[in-house]
Parts: structure tokens; C-alpha cells; sequence
């Protein structure tokens, strides 16, 4: 069931029971069914949780057996990254699994300095990609990552990483697993 806009605030004082084992953290227009979607903002119809993923305190350390977080971790300030990877891990189940994209700085920046890429509608593009859309006050990337950067980052949190690629030529997307997991190669 939906919340109307007068229970919104609802949202986010009262865990939904049963509590799903999967969350969508920092879900925007991404609703995914199955999942607990949370977020800072109460986009139409996409949350059902209205909270700061920076700050879950409120759910139970070991809960969850996923949780998704996709173009999010960019959001928060460097210095902010690890901490809040931690608090990621802490909800996690033993094996638990954390799925994560997030900018590739690198690849942004080949990109920027290629030929072929310096005209202004392709660089206002890739600007976007690197700077956020900027649409509203938490739409701001504040952290930029680099593949050795992100696996650095996951381990200090306890997570390592088992699965990574590129995608749209930009993005890393990572499988980061709580626990007991084989580490895979550093991101490429």
C-alpha cells in the first residue's frame, strides 16, 4: 500500500513488519519491488521509507541479505565514504551482499580528454556525469572514485569486493559481499 502525502512523515518512524531483507537505499525514481525503498526525499510514489542512508541506525544491524545503492555513495562527502560504507555493512547478514554504482573518475576523465569528446554539448554531458545533475540541493556528487579507490574504500568497511565491471563506459558497478567472500581482482 502507498502512503498518501499526510503519511508521508509516517514513513519514517515506523519500520514496515515484516521488514523485507532487501533494500533499495537512496532509491529516487527507482522503485524496485520486493525491496524496502528508502530515501532522503519522498519522490511521488517511489519511497517507502523516508530516511538519510547516511544515518540508518534505526534498522537492525544484520538484517538485510541485499542492499542496492546505486549512484547514491557519490553524494556524500569524501571524508564521509567509509563511514557510511561501514554503517551499509553493519546491516548486512553474514554473506550479506552490498550492490554499488558509482562515477568512474577515470574514465570520465579520458573521456573529457579525448578529441572526439571536447565539443560543448558532450563535455556539458560528461560535466553531469562528474558534478551531478545539480537539479535539486542533494543532487550534488561530493565524492569522486577511482577503481583502487572504491576497493580501498569497501575493505576498510569489511566488505570485499566479488564482482565489478564498467558500465555505460562510466560508471563501476560493484558486488561487494559482508564476510567470508573470495576477493576478486581490484576494479577495472
Amino acid at each position: 500500500m502507498r502512503a498518501g502525502p499526510r503519511e508521508l512523515s509516517e514513513l519514517s518512524r515506523v519500520l514496515p513488519d515484516p521488514l523485507p531483507t532487501k533494500a533499495n537505499l537512496g532509491c529516487g525514481y527507482d522503485r524496485r519491488e520486493g525491496y524496502l525503498n528508502v530515501d532522503l526525499y519522498p519522490h511521488e510514489g517511489t519511497a517507502d521509507f523516508i530516511a538519510d542512508i547516511s544515518d540508518l541506525r534505526i534498522f537492525p544491524s544484520g538484517h538485510f541479505e541485499e542492499l542496492v545503492a546505486y549512484d547514491v555513495i557519490e553524494h556524500f562527502e569524501r571524508d564521509r565514504v567509509v563511514g557510511i560504507l561501514k554503517g551499509w555493512a553493519r546491516l548486512l547478514r553474514q554473506d550479506g551482499v552490498l550492490k554499488l554504482r558509482a562515477p568512474n573518475l577515470l574514465k570520465l576523465a579520458a573521456a573529457l580528454a579525448a578529441p572526439e569528446n571536447r565539443n560543448a554539448k558532450v563535455a556539458a554531458h560528461l560535466m553531469h556525469l562528474i558534478y551531478g545533475t545539480q537539479a535539486y540541493s542533494g543532487d550534488y556528487h561530493l565524492a569522486g572514485f577511482t577503481p583502487e579507490l572504491l576497493t580501498s574504500q569497501l575493505a576498510e568497511a569489511g566488505l570485499v569486493v566479488t564482482k565489478s565491471e564498467v558500465l555505460d563506459a562510466y560508471n563501476l558497478t560493484v558486488t561487494a559481499r559482508l564476510g567470508g567472500a573470495t576477493p576478486a581482482e581490484t576494479l577495472s
